[in-house]
């Protein structure tokens, strides 16, 4: 069970990262990334 909890948060890990870099973007007016 915890295993599959922890495939699971992994394969979530990198989108949601992902996600939270664009609403930085969005809030920075695309200014601090790259």
């Amino acid at each position: 069970l915890w295993l599959d909890i922890f495939k699971l948060s992994l394969q979530w890990h990198r989108p949601l990262k992902a996600v939270l870099a664009y609403a930085l973007a969005l809030r920075s007016g695309g200014r601090g990334l790259n």
